[in-house]
């Protein structure tokens, strides 16, 4: 689902996407759509997504493009691209016992220097195979999208009011074996660039200054991982496995 930036204020970002038309964020508070024709489902999924995800950065949020669970009372999140697998990642941890605290939009406050994620919906968007691997209930409801192979799955999620600190990212990536190495500074920073809902508002200068500060500020307080894994789904247990053990000294940095 990718759109581009057609023109860009300070106050106003317009994404033109296939078959959807063109949506207009303003001022961190409204979203309109200019999409005759389309197909609500395309546009309900811009709108959640990207859009959203920079309205949410015009109100001074940093917004990763992540799904998260909660792991000993903190959030712990997986970014990627789309297809990367972060609901995949989500709900398998779902299945035991970690609640989904937000798929594919992970907002970030920086305020007072403590970092706080606000929570989503409780739902994962989850393709078939992958989903009834894990033991869900895939195909009750419509695609997400048109010739799209994900369904829209009813998770237990967090209480949507409460906040709670984001305790650690893990960057997927492929690998021979599941294995997890720290990131320096500089890796970290470039990976929350990549991986972020800002992209669009970059040719901005106030929005860029601010999103780079907000990056390099979460560099300092959060620790970032990168997860390497097979993308195999007869090896997910192995790759869940190595995180529950990680998620032992979640909190304890």
């Amino acid at each position: 689902m990718n759109g581009r930036a057609v023109w860009t204020t300070l106050s106003d970002i317009f994404l033109r996407f296939e078959n959807a038309g063109v949506i207009q964020i303003s001022g961190g508070r409204q979203i309109v759509v200019d999409a005759d024709g389309a197909d609500d489902r395309v546009v309900a999924a811009f709108v959640l997504g990207p859009s959203m995800g920079v309205l949410l950065h015009q109100r001074g949020l940093l917004v990763l493009h992540a799904s998260a669970v909660l792991a000993n009372g903190g959030v712990v999140a997986f970014l990627g691209h789309s297809g990367w697998g972060k609901s995949t990642m989500a709900g398998a941890l779902a299945k035991l016992g970690h609640r989904l605290f937000s798929d594919d939009v992970v907002p970030v406050s920086l305020n007072n220097g403590l970092p706080i994620a606000l929570p989503g919906y409780p739902f994962l968007k989850l393709g078939k195979d992958s989903g009834t691997k894990l033991g869900y209930e895939v195909g009750t409801t419509a695609e997400i999208l048109p010739e799209d192979a994900r369904w829209q799955i009813a998770v237990q999620g967090v209480d949507r009011d409460v906040p709670l600190p984001l305790a650690r990212l893990y960057v997927l990536a492929e690998g021979e074996r599941p294995e997890i190495e720290l990131l320096n500074p500089q890796e970290s920073a470039v990976e929350l660039i990549r991986h972020s809902y800002a992209s669009p508002c970059l040719g901005v200068p106030a929005l860029s200054a601010f999103h780079l500060q907000s990056c390099a500020a979460l560099v300092n307080r959060v620790p970032m991982y990168r997860l390497r894994r097979p993308r195999r789904l007869e090896l997910l247990q192995d790759v869940v496995e190595l995180l529950q053990r990680d998620f032992q000294t979640v909190g304890n940095q």
